[in-house]
């Protein structure tokens, strides 16, 4: 005696989705809070209230730019590092984050380096669905006698 299950595929097929987010460790009430979705860009912009002579941005502890406001020689006004592009002109700090994935969640700083204080505070997350589908497989159960 034979039975089939799942012949033909005469049902609907069912198709799971799941939200996956990337996030941070803790969370800064003042920080503003950024969503980005896996894959995209995103821009977190930095205003500069006054002038800052060495402005830079950094991923928890870690340094990822420095600029020099209208010191070009020395720091140039665009920089570039693995996805993520920084630019600098006298009153934005802007910092791009290019084919964005889960490790690039995180809190990320504009700093004001020589005054060692904090311009701005950034909270991104990153999301993404996945996707999981069943697909139609005729499995055959052969029963002993």
């Amino acid at each position: 005696m034979r039975m089939d299950i799942l012949a033909d595929c005469n049902f609907p097929i069912l198709v799971v989705f799941f939200l996956v987010v990337g996030g941070t460790g803790g969370t800064d009430s003042s920080a503003r809070q950024e969503l980005a979705l896996l894959g995209e860009s995103i821009s977190l912009e930095c205003r500069l209230e006054h002038f800052v002579a060495i402005v830079g941005w950094r991923k928890g502890a870690e340094f990822i730019f420095l600029h020099g406001n209208q010191i070009p020689d020395i720091f140039p006004s665009t920089q570039t590092m693995a996805n993520m592009t920084s630019e600098i002109n006298i009153s934005q700090v802007t910092l791009t984050i290019n084919y964005i994935h889960y490790k690039d969640s995180g809190q990320y700083f504009c700093w004001d380096y020589l005054e060692r204080q904090i311009i701005s505070v950034f909270n991104l997350l990153v999301y993404g669905v996945y996707r999981f589908s069943i697909m139609c497989k005729t499995l055959k159960l052969g029963l002993l006698s």
